[in-house]
């Protein structure tokens, strides 16, 4: 089982979402103006009917590991199945 998370300590963890394996990961940026925009992540779980979302970009390879090797993902959020859906770190439990 590995750990990956945004690469910040914190003295709060989140609850765990259900489990699941990667349907897709998707990439895209978001322009606001000619200077300044965003890159968001989005990965869909097959245990869950939406996306969830994080701007942490480095967790990209990660998740397309992950997804190749068909492991079992797990979030770490407090908006699994409400608000805003997003997530900073997550577990990978490797296929067997």
């Amino acid at each position: 089982m590995y750990f990956i998370s945004a690469g910040f300590a914190s003295t709060i963890k989140a609850p765990d979402c259900r489990p699941g394996f990667i349907e897709y990961v998707r990439f895209e940026e978001d322009f606001h103006d000619l200077l300044l925009y965003s890159k968001i992540l989005a990965i869909k779980l097959d245990s869950y009917d939406h996306e969830h979302y994080t701007r942490r970009e480095h967790l990209f390879p990660f998740l397309i590991d992950a997804q190749t090797r068909r492991d079992n993902v797990t979030l770490h959020t407090n908006s699994c199945d409400s608000g805003d859906h997003g997530f900073a770190s997550f577990t990978l439990k490797p296929s067997e």
